[in-house]
């Protein structure tokens, strides 16, 4: 894209008392903006719910003293609240407003900013249809208010009709850095939904650094824990792809799924050192139409079509 300047000279023409152009001027080069390290915002695109959202961002300079800010700015449409705002990954601590400024929540930090990598869940109301423009802004001030770094028109998620979808809690047997863990988490569908509407593939990502253990086959080592299904009795289940760091579960193509907890048991080994950005992602898609066991293998994969994020559990939790 281009990222040239153009300068323009003007001068007030005293006999039509207008501004004229007397000269102007153009740097091809310019330069390349560059966002916010890591400034993420994850939430389900799922319309006219209260749900839960993440916002993770990097801090790439020390920021001294109390009062420095961190402002997320979104569209008319959302209500996004801090109650109950939890701290993922704060290495300062923080107060959080979001009645002060309309369309506009604020993390006041109570000390010193320090470079590191921060994450935080709150509270989202999601608008009936995608806002246009569907974007976010995030933006860090000093303790002087000035802006010493941004991320501008950060690109929302579509909010998909049609499928009515919560995430179900995360559980675990160990949190011990280092061990090996059985980690269930899924999805509840809330509302029967159309048939006309497929749910082809889940797709599950970890937080960086956990793996699946060497010596476990977990295609088969999967357990499905669902209410409505005996449990590694799966007959919806068409095939597993999985790898070091995401499965993808493939539905049966004429499968439909049924209302209530839809939930699936993983081994893992937790790494030594847990990630700063701890949350584990799960996204449902929608069928492939050139090959349905081909799809749904990235979180911003086209067929995704609602995606939440879940944060992990902290060390010896």
């Amino acid at each position: 894209s281009y990222t040239g300047w153009i300068m323009v000279a003007q001068a007030m023409n005293l006999e039509t008392q207008a501004l004229e152009i007397v000269a102007w001027g153009e740097d091809r080069e310019g330069f390349a903006v560059k966002q916010m390290k890591n400034s993420n915002l994850f939430y389900p695109g799922i319309p006219g719910i209260t749900a839960r959202a993440v916002m993770t961002f990097e801090v790439q300079d020390r920021l001294e003293g109390a009062g420095s800010t961190l402002a997320l700015l979104y569209p008319d449409s959302f209500v996004f609240e801090c109650e109950p705002f939890v701290g993922i990954s704060m290495p300062v601590a923080a107060s959080c407003d979001d009645s002060a400024t309309p369309n506009t929540l604020v993390f006041t930090f109570n000390d010193t900013v320090l470079p590191a990598k921060y994450a935080v869940e709150i509270n989202v109301q999601t608008p009936s249809r995608s806002p246009v423009p569907n974007s976010f802004n995030f933006v860090l001030r000093d303790a002087s208010t000035l802006i010493r770094d941004a991320h501008m028109a950060l690109p929302g998620q579509t909010i998909t009709h049609g499928i009515k979808v919560a995430r179900t809690a995360l559980a675990w047997t160990s949190s011990s850095l280092g061990s090996r863990s059985q980690i269930t988490l899924g999805f509840t569908i809330t509302e029967e939904y159309p048939t006309s509407i497929k749910v082809a593939a889940l797709l599950i990502t970890y937080p960086e650094g956990f793996q699946h253990p060497q010596d476990v086959d977990v295609v088969n080592d999967i357990k499905i824990l669902n209410a409505l299904t005996p449990v590694n009795d799966a007959p919806d289940i068409a095939d597993v792809v999985s790898s070091n760091e995401k499965v993808v579960i493939f539905f049966r193509q004429d499968s439909h799924l049924p209302v209530g907890d839809h939930r699936f048991t993983i081994p893992v080994n937790i790494p030594e050192v847990l990630t700063e950005f701890n949350i584990w992602h799960i996204a449902l898609c929608g069928p492939d139409d050139t090959s349905p066991l081909a799809s749904c293998d990235e979180l911003d994969h086209p067929d995704v079509m609602v995606r939440f994020p879940v944060p992990g559990f902290k060390k010896d939790q």
